[in-house]
């Protein structure tokens, strides 16, 4: 199980890393609340201003591709792309 708080230290640690993108593997996730996402569109900015690529997988998951359906309209393109 990942905290919003784990999952910060491991995007951040990935989007300050000497790379040209960060690929975020969701697939396996059963649960996905507004800290999460919260999370997810900080980091979204956080590699936008280092000009780092982040890629959002939410492979098979329901709940991560539930939540992004719903908020399609609303969320950066990076979260929405991958669907």
């Amino acid at each position: 199980m990942c905290t919003a708080g784990d999952l910060a230290d491991i995007l951040y640690s990935g989007i300050r890393s000497p790379v040209d993108d960060v690929v975020v593997d969701l697939s396996g996730v059963t649960f996905l609340g507004v800290a999460g996402l919260n999370c997810l569109l900080r980091a979204e900015r956080a590699a936008d201003e280092r000009r780092t690529g982040l890629r959002i997988e939410p492979g098979e998951s329901y709940p991560v591709n539930r939540v992004f359906s719903l908020l399609r309209s609303t969320l950066p393109e990076t979260l929405t792309r991958a669907r």
